[in-house]
C-alpha cells in the first residue's frame, strides 16, 4: 500500500463481503483503478482443476468477492492490477 500512497493515491482496503451487483458496481464506479492483492491459492474448482496436495483451503467468499470485483473493473474499463494468489508447484 505504501506505494500506492507515495504516487499520490489513497489506498482503501475492501473485504470480502456479500456481492450484491449494484452494490460492487456502485463501489468499482467511484475507484481510479483496483488492486487484487495476492494471497492464498484460488480455489482450483473455478478453473475446472482438482486441488494439489499443497493447495490452500479454498475461500469462497474470498474468490466471489473478488471475481466480481474483478468483472466489473472489466466492465468499467477501471484500471486493474492482479497479484498472483497461491504457490508454485
Amino acid at each position: 500500500m505504501a506505494p500506492l500512497a507515495a504516487a499520490g493515491g489513497v489506498p482503501v482496503l475492501l473485504p470480502p463481503q456479500p456481492t450484491n451487483q449494484g452494490v460492487v458496481e456502485l463501489l468499482v464506479g467511484r475507484l481510479d483503478g483496483l488492486v487484487i492483492p495476492g494471497g492464498w491459492d484460488v480455489d482450483p474448482a473455478l478453473y475446472g482443476q482438482e486441488p494439489h496436495v499443497e493447495t490452500d483451503p479454498p475461500r469462497p467468499a474470498r474468490d466471489a468477492w473478488e471475481q466480481a470485483l474483478i468483472r466489473e473493473a472489466l466492465r468499467q474499463d477501471l484500471p486493474l492490477l492482479c497479484i498472483c494468489r497461491g504457490n508454485n508447484y
